[in-house]
């Protein structure tokens, strides 16, 4: 079973369009800081035009700089991506978006475990899971999470389950306990 406090939600810290998604299907290993989307944000390339604007009219303005600069950093945008826009003096229309965490794809919380043996016992048939995995290989993995959808700020755009612990989940009969 995997450890459910290993979760760790991908939410757009801006709101946009995706572009290019690098992550398309369920159970995909992704490692942290790497390359999962570009997104054009309307937001981004405002705040990134105001703090060109403030370099190229009022370069020692130190106060006003560096709070353009934080905005950008609390929108999600490193510092090499900050650098970059100062540098080329152009705002960026599709930024990438990088993941902070590692792990499997997922869109929604783990599986529950299968169900114990009273439960089978009562009933034949499977118990419902309270939780299901985005999608499974029989339907193909694919998330629902599209290039040209749009996102809003906060979104839940998917779950990565970390692999570091995982659990063998065991059961006895009380005659084998010994």
């Amino acid at each position: 079973d995997y450890d459910a406090r290993r979760v760790q939600a991908v939410s757009a810290r801006f709101g946009g369009r995706v572009e290019r998604l690098y992550v398309r299907y369920a159970f995909q290993s992704v490692r942290k800081g790497q390359h999962i989307l570009d997104l054009y944000s309307s937001e981004i390339a405002t705040a990134q035009q105001e703090l060109i604007f403030l370099l190229e009219n009022d370069p020692r303005n130190s106060v006003l700089l560096e709070n353009a600069r934080s905005r950008l950093a609390l929108l999600g945008l490193t510092a090499e991506q900050i650098r970059e826009a100062e540098v080329s003096r152009k705002p960026s229309l599709s930024l990438p978006v990088f993941s902070h965490f590692e792990g499997l794809v997922f869109e929604k919380a783990m599986p529950d475990p299968a169900p114990d043996a009273s439960e089978m016992g009562e009933k034949m048939s499977p118990a419902p899971a309270k939780t299901a995995p985005a999608s499974s290989p029989e339907t193909g993995g694919e998330l629902s999470l599209r290039e040209g959808m749009y996102v809003q700020k906060g979104q839940r755009l998917f779950s990565l389950q970390s692999l570091a612990t995982v659990w063998a989940m065991l059961e006895f009969y009380p005659s084998d306990a010994a």
